[in-house]
């Protein structure tokens, strides 16, 4: 829904830069077909270039920041109702408003266009016309307008006129109909029905039918009299138009097409093409990007506190590295004093990194750092470093008891582990079964949980405990220290007791076997 939402908000913000583009620089000029053609293909970018995504040379990709070497599963959130859970709850249910609003404004107008297209296919039906060449034409005694609709033309009110006068309109409508005029209108129509929000698509249909009728007019008025043209056409021009899909001889904008015809045509100057083809496309792209940028802010967000700006040989031999060591969990950190602090921290809770891979950011001028007790010095100077680090736990497993764990844990593996029923299942049994303590909710006390746990070969699960908490209060953040510690058991008792609760998963496999795969999976209670 997300993505729709994005590209009808880019897609209208891109017919209004077309129609600002077309006003600025073409509203007064005379050739109407050229004017035509440039609206067409306006829109047309309008419409596809939201589709479309950018991809920048330099990637953003997660920092460190309290990282644990897994696959991260989406945050699950148990509650009491709030006044803040209130007032998201009253937020979410005016989106659903607005989203019934506009899916019944689209059912509206999709009505309202079959409508009108099912009385001009009656109309057709019933009067079938005469075969002229590849047109239909119909002449009728009765009070209808004059119109075309394709290769169809529809003549009312022929007693009314001569059959010079009737000539003349015919060959009105038949360049409405090889010009394909009625592609034109039925296009914004159908955009109208998506976008009927959008008042200037009311602008778009005038613009429109005011260039069909003037090139008409142009075209039908080469080899004859103007002024007896013009005088044909205020005759009928007091004639109403019942069907608004369709190209019509009598328009209210008479006056406009007699005073066009008198007017001298002039070519329209280059220098606004090539104004248009520099300024139009940049904000194009830029209008497509802006949401691609935050969407992949949003995903960074939801993964990491922080971001690193990656040079693309980095990320390269970074993603060479995962694709090649699915056992192994790899870590992109630049060197600094949070930074090495953090290694240090790496190295108490999973061991020694099995290797280190140091990059300066120019790619010519890559080093081979290396490790000790966990921390790099040789080669790293500051931010024009990437350290790439491997934790294998293998390695781990050395350092704990002196022998290889024959039972290796991965990170993410080529078939991954899946809930039964899926990752949506997965949240609804955890909200449905998780308990909010008691003594939490009398005191105020919420608390994000990160919950570790190893699926199994044969898919049960293993080796869950808490391996990080954070705990507030109304008056902010609170330290382990200031919490009453059985609150804190409390709920990392509830948290582990759920989660071993689950149902066996599908296991995950690496190489066609099944392995063991390790998920941190954070608990949010609030």
């Amino acid at each position: 829904m997300n993505h729709y939402l994005n590209y009808i908000i880019e897609a209208n913000i891109g017919l209004c830069i077309v129609f600002v583009m077309y006003y600025l620089l073409f509203r007064k000029e005379t050739d109407f077909t050229l004017q035509r053609k440039v609206l067409l293909v306006g829109i047309l970018f309008a419409l596809i270039v939201p589709l479309i995504h950018f991809d920048s040379q330099t990637k953003l990709v997660p920092a460190l920041n309290d990282f644990v070497p897994t696959y991260w599963l989406p945050e699950i959130t148990v509650g009491v109702i709030s006044d803040e859970s209130k007032a998201i709850t009253a937020a979410n249910s005016y989106w659903d408003v607005a989203i019934y609003a506009y899916a019944f404004g689209v059912a509206i107008f999709a009505i309202l266009f079959f409508i009108q297209l099912l009385q001009v296919m009656r109309l057709i039906r019933k009067y079938k016309g005469e075969p002229i060449g590849k047109f239909l034409i119909a002449r009728t005694h009765d009070d209808h307008p004059n119109f075309s609709f394709f290769n169809f033309i529809f003549i009312g009110n022929v007693n009314s006129i001569t059959e010079k006068e009737t000539a003349h309109i015919i060959r009105h409508e038949m360049v409405h109909s090889e010009r394909l005029h009625s592609f034109d209108i039925l296009t914004l129509n159908v955009i109208a029905i998506f976008f009927w929000f959008n008042p200037l698509l009311r602008s778009y249909k005038k613009i429109f039918v005011q260039l069909h009728e003037f090139e008409a007019d142009a075209r039908a008025v080469e080899n004859d009299e103007v002024n007896e043209y013009c005088s044909l056409l205020a005759r009928v021009a007091l004639q109403s138009a019942d069907f608004k899909i369709a190209s019509h001889f009598n328009q209210s904008l008479t006056v406009k097409r007699i005073n066009m015809m008198r007017t001298l045509k002039t070519k329209i100057h280059k220098w606004k093409f090539i104004a248009l083809a520099i300024i139009a496309p940049v904000l194009f792209v830029a209008v497509a990007c802006q949401d691609q940028v935050a969407d992949d802010l949003d995903a960074i967000a939801k993964n990491s506190s922080a971001a690193l700006i990656v040079p693309p040989h980095v990320q390269e031999a970074y993603d060479k590295l995962v694709k090649e060591n699915p056992s192994s969990t790899y870590v992109m950190i630049q060197p600094n004093s949070e930074a090495m602090a953090k290694i240090k921290e790496f190295e108490t809770k999973y061991g020694l990194p099995k290797s280190v891979h140091v990059f300066k950011e120019d790619p010519k001028e890559n080093l081979i750092g290396k490790s000790e007790s966990g921390v790099v010095f040789e080669g790293t100077k500051g931010p024009g470093d990437f350290l790439i680090l491997e934790y294998n736990d293998q390695v781990r497993a050395l350092n704990n008891n002196g022998s290889p764990d024959t039972e290796a844990v991965f990170a993410v593996v080529e078939e991954m582990p899946e809930y039964t029923g899926g990752m949506s299942s997965f949240k609804q049994f955890l909200s449905d079964n998780i308990k909010y303590p008691a003594d939490a909710i009398q005191r105020g006390i919420s608390a994000t949980l990160f919950a570790n746990f190893i699926v199994n070969k044969d898919g049960s699960i293993s080796d869950v405990k808490v391996i990080q908490a954070k705990y507030a209060s109304a008056n902010g953040e609170l330290k382990e220290n200031e919490l009453p510690s059985t609150i804190a058991d409390k709920f990392t008792n509830e948290a582990i007791r759920v989660i071993q609760a689950m149902p066996k998963w599908r296991p995950g496999k690496q190489n066609g076997k099944n392995v063991r795969v390790r998920f941190v999976v954070p608990i949010n209670f609030q």
